[in-house]
């Protein structure tokens, strides 16, 4: 729904979620002006705890997942390289090592960043 996919959480804990497809939008979105289709689909009323809609647990579950670091290999880098004569100068890369930087929410997606920097990542970034 529009307010779970806008960049923060809904303030109900009441969703719609189609038995079908899993498409779910919140109470508040259903009573809303934003149009959602929901007639066609086949709804259940589902209720989510405030633990699961927390979402400092959720980013720190995602942390948890995501590697703290990212080395690529000079075979994959090489691979990238390829592309438009190394455009984008990706051939350096591979004598870096990649640090998670940032986990940001935005709409519709999480983004998850990593920095190389030099100097044995204490420099500038690269």
């Amino acid at each position: 729904c529009t307010c779970e996919t806008s960049g923060s959480n809904s303030l109900t804990n009441k969703f719609l979620l189609c038995k079908v497809c899993r498409v779910s939008c919140c109470r508040k979105c259903c009573c809303s002006h934003a149009g959602y289709q929901l007639k066609s689909h086949d709804t259940e009323d589902i209720e989510i705890s405030l633990e699961e809609h927390s979402l400092g647990n959720f980013l720190a579950k995602l942390r948890n997942i995501v590697p703290p670091s990212l080395i690529f290999s000079k075979d994959g880098i090489d691979e990238i390289a390829n592309v438009d004569g190394d455009l984008h100068r990706a051939s350096i890369l591979s004598n870096y090592e990649f640090c998670l930087y940032r986990i940001k929410r935005e709409r519709k997606k999480w983004l998850i960043c990593y920095m190389a920097r030099d100097n044995n990542n204490v420099g500038e970034g690269v």
